[in-house]
Parts: structure tokens; sequence; C-alpha cells
């Protein structure tokens, strides 16, 4: 593998992509496949809440997982798994919930069986010192914080993500 050296980068900027990809290989000829897809997401939302159908009716590849308050954790986190199995969906995009539990319980198990977990910070229902706190934990366990504002730039970005 070859690695950039200071002084020939000023040189990659006048060649094509094309060339540059030939030198590099394992850089990605598709631009987009860091950017989000209904595809590849589990919304997870808190029932009373509702805040990702929008993004649901936009985008009808999107699903959205219900976490029932009135259930277990372990029942809902179950049933949430099987969920992202059968539609081999590796990430979760969570929303719609409280500091106080849900939030947190929902992004730690996740990530602890190996999800890749994304917090909409702006649609956790707390006061400001507590989301900011929330954030901060989930941040150093290695969950992504987006906005839902993010998340509809990334859907609309994406050609692959046109519904």
């Amino acid at each position: 593998m070859k690695t950039l050296k200071p002084a020939s980068f000023s040189c990659l900027l006048c060649r094509s992509r094309g060339e540059f990809l030939k030198d590099y290989p394992d850089m990605s000829p598709n631009p987009f496949k860091h950017f989000l897809s209904p595809q590849s997401l589990l919304a997870v939302d808190t029932a009373p809440s509702h805040r990702f159908d929008d993004l649901a009716d936009r985008h009808p590849d999107l699903e959205v997982f219900i976490w029932d308050e009135q259930k277990s954790d372990t029942e809902n986190f179950e049933t949430l798994v099987q969920s992202a199995i059968a539609g081999e969906r590796n990430r979760l995009l969570v929303g719609g919930c409280s500091v106080d539990q849900s939030c947190l319980v929902i992004s730690l198990l996740a990530l602890g069986r190996g999800f890749d977990v994304y917090v909409c910070g702006d649609l956790i229902d707390g006061s400001k010192d507590e989301v900011f706190l929330l954030i901060e934990r989930l941040r150093q366990q290695g969950a992504m914080i987006v906005s839902k504002k993010q998340v509809l730039a990334e859907f609309s970005a994406n050609p692959s993500n046109m519904a």
C-alpha cells in the first residue's frame, strides 16, 4: 500500500481521478459510500413521538422501529435486533427518545451488539445539560452524533437514496 508523502501531495491536485485511483486502489471510486442511506438504517423511535415519520414518507426504504416503553428493554431490544437482521440493516438511527433511559439504553445495547449507532441529538428529550452529557457519553462509546437535518441532507445528496 502506498502512502502519501507531503512532497507529492501538490502533484496529486493536477492528476486526474482515474490516475490517482490506479496508484491508490484502496481508495473507493464511489464518493457516496460514506453517506447514510435508508436501505442500511433502522430508525429507532419511541411510541408517542413518531419523529421519523417524515423521513420514512420521503424515503420508503427507511424502516422505523417503535420502541414500546410498556415492554422491558430486553424484550424491545431483542425485537429490534431481529428487525435489523431481517432487513439486513447494520446501522441504527436513534431519536425521539428521552435522556432518562431509553436513548442511553438503546444506544449502548446496540453499540455492544456491533451496530453503527447514529444519535439525532436534536431529537432527544431532556434539559440542555442532560442532553449534552448524554451525547458526550454516547460519543465516548462510539456513537456518531447527527441532527435530523444532516440525515435529510445525506439522504438527498446520495443518488442511490432517491425514492
